[in-house]
């Protein structure tokens, strides 16, 4: 009962925060907001579901096809979202939300580990308008699914942030749900798992650099290359052991499907 009620604190308290950095950075939400709109807006309602959709026009609400291509995540999700029978309207909204709400995510996340980042802007015009979206979102049948999928990584760097340091007893369930979102993401979107990566070296990086710049010199001798392999070990292994049942998932039960290798 005592860890049910410490659970509870935690998610109210992070959801205080969360509001607090909403509201401190409206500004930046706002801006946030209307780029999503301006760049996406006209893919997230087209009708034209593009290539690779024959299987799915023949017979809808199946999901032979994601099973196929080794994204066995995509039904998860696609149920979690109520987006089964594809409504490129209803999809359209799940997607710019889910997007937006990542990039918010993402920099939530970076001023959580670097008090008062500076550049919250630039990373949103950055990030929102990479070219790489252009062809991840270029089928808009599992755009919405594939934003929540990304959406989850800050959002499981955020529970390993906060689970740093933590006795193991305290923490296991944050790193269980953190290696869920991750094995969710990877299932939905094989190439996240590159975003998963990048996100957490740079996670490490961006909390490396907080203590070398704070100016008390005992703070500057605690960054010891022990310490800095435990907090990269918060990462690494709830990362690792998602990948592992992903790739087990994957071998025992759709080996079958040749898509991902034909594409090599």
């Amino acid at each position: 009962m005592k860890n049910v009620r410490e659970k509870e604190c935690f998610l109210r308290e992070e959801w205080e925060r969360f509001q607090q950095f909403l509201r401190s950075n409206w500004g930046f939400v706002l801006f946030a907001a209307l780029l999503t709109v301006v760049c996406y807006a006209h893919n997230a309602f087209t009708g034209n579901i593009r290539v690779d959709s024959e299987i799915f026009i023949n017979n809808p609400g199946t999901m032979q096809g994601w099973l196929e291509n080794e994204r066995f995540g995509q039904p998860i999700l696609k149920a979690l979202l109520h987006n089964t029978y594809y409504n490129p309207y209803w999809s359209g909204i799940l997607f710019l939300l889910l997007f937006f709400g990542g990039c918010v995510l993402w920099c939530y996340l970076f001023d959580t580990i670097a008090p008062g980042m500076k550049y919250k802007w630039v990373f949103a015009l950055v990030y929102l308008t990479a070219q790489t979206w252009a062809y991840m979102f270029y089928f808009s049948m599992m755009s919405a699914e594939v934003a929540l999928g990304i959406a989850m990584i800050p959002f499981a760097l955020l529970i390993l942030c906060r689970m740093a340091g933590k006795p193991l007893r305290r923490a296991w369930f944050g790193y269980l749900i953190a290696a869920g979102c991750f094995f969710l993401s990877m299932a939905s979107y094989q190439a996240n798992a590159s975003l998963i990566v990048s996100g957490a070296a740079f996670c490490l990086l961006l909390w490396a650099g907080s203590l070398v710049e704070k100016s008390e010199a005992e703070e500057t001798a605690n960054l010891r290359f022990s310490l800095f392999l435990r907090r990269a070990l918060v990462y690494v292994v709830p990362f690792l052991c998602a990948f592992v049942v992903y790739e087990i998932v994957a071998k025992l039960f759709f080996s079958a499907g040749d898509y991902l290798d034909a594409l090599n």
